[in-house]
């Protein structure tokens, strides 16, 4: 299975973020989650205790960097409060989450991963 790491630090959600639909879109700076289109991947949380697998999401759509729809929509759609570390002026490359399925316990990242630099990882 393929993951992305999602880092919660400073953050106080969780996966009651991606059940209620308040985040479907994940960001990143460079097109790094592209191998994972279209697949079902895990959640992988870090930056808050242990680095723990919270569930799957399908990766269904990707976006370039826009910086005008990054104002109006994306920003909010990804939960990423304006002036923060994780926004960016120029927009950001997005990833559409769908059909989230939450672990009834969070799991550790399997002992055989193998990372693919800081966004994702595969077992």
């Amino acid at each position: 299975m393929k993951g992305f790491f999602l880092n919660c630090s400073g953050n106080t959600f969780d996966w009651d973020i991606f059940v209620t639909k308040k985040k479907y879109i994940e960001t990143r700076t460079r097109n790094t989650l592209e191998p994972l289109f279209g697949e079902r991947v895990a959640v992988i949380r870090t930056g808050r205790g242990s680095t723990v697998v919270i569930g799957t999401v399908m990766l269904a759509g990707i976006m370039p960097p826009d910086k005008e729809e990054w104002s109006k929509h994306q920003r909010e759609r990804a939960c990423i409060e304006p002036g923060s570390k994780w926004d960016s002026e120029n927009g950001k490359w997005c990833y559409y989450l769908s059909e989230p399925e939450m672990f009834k316990h969070p799991s550790p990242v399997p002992a055989n991963a193998v990372r693919h630099g800081r966004s994702w990882c595969e077992w």
